[in-house]
């Protein structure tokens, strides 16, 4: 979730934090914004490292730890290591869907189940299992459509090809048509030539010795044209 937590400036003017010394006004306010804390208000982090963060020797660690539970500020769990923030919601609190599901993700890590009923009872562990299942729904939904979807555009695809596909055959056949009307006009343009050719005079200036030397080389380029 977020990287930040959210502090309401009534945390200065409450009765409590007025009365608290400088070290447990620090030591609090670490509790509630330290980079362990979660969305859940119940987080795990060892004494060990609370006294490296804060500069608190190990013995002030525990002596503001049991402080706080006495006034039942916060839960601590010395099996699991866990701290719970009794009013974690009270400066946190948000009925966002996305809040609400990272609390229910959160609350799935935590070791000890008496600091969750510490902050949360019945009624709102049930909301957020409703919360969950109808998040739950909603994926499957979406990922019902999202397969329909699928299928329908693959088909869509598909169809569009065979389309393109048919759009060049006829292309292509409409081409060769246009091939085989120009061949056929040159053959006929080849009879009516070569017709033509072999009407004119066949003896040069009336001899009987063949064919003029002109109308030869016109029909060798006819013969050569179209052969």
């Amino acid at each position: 979730m977020a990287t930040f937590r959210k502090l309401q400036t009534a945390f200065w003017t409450d009765p409590f934090v007025e009365d608290l010394t400088q070290e447990q006004k620090l030591f609090y306010l670490y509790l509630i914004t330290n980079t362990k804390t979660s969305q859940s208000g119940i987080y795990e982090i060892t004494k060990k490292y609370i006294a490296y963060e804060t500069g608190f020797s190990p013995a002030q660690v525990n002596e503001l730890l049991s402080f706080f539970e006495r006034t039942d500020k916060i839960s601590y769990s010395a099996e699991t290591n866990e701290i719970a923030i009794i009013n974690w919601s009270k400066f946190n609190y948000n009925k966002s869907h996305k809040v609400l599901k990272c609390i229910y993700d959160d609350l799935q890590l935590i070791k000890s189940t008496d600091l969750i009923k510490k902050i949360y009872d019945e009624v709102y562990i049930q909301k957020l299992v409703d919360e969950e299942s109808k998040y739950t729904v909603l994926i499957e939904y979406l990922y019902s459509m999202h397969t329909v979807c699928i299928p329908k555009l693959q088909q869509e695809q598909e169809q569009e090809q065979v389309q393109v596909q048919e759009e060049v055959e006829v292309e292509v056949e409409v081409q060769q048509q246009v091939e085989l009307q120009v061949q056929v006009q040159e053959q006929v343009k080849y009879k009516t030539d070569f017709v033509n050719y072999t009407n004119e005079p066949p003896f040069e200036g009336g001899s009987s010795t063949g064919w003029s030397a002109s109308s030869k080389n016109k029909l060798n380029e006819l013969i050569t044209q179209h052969a």
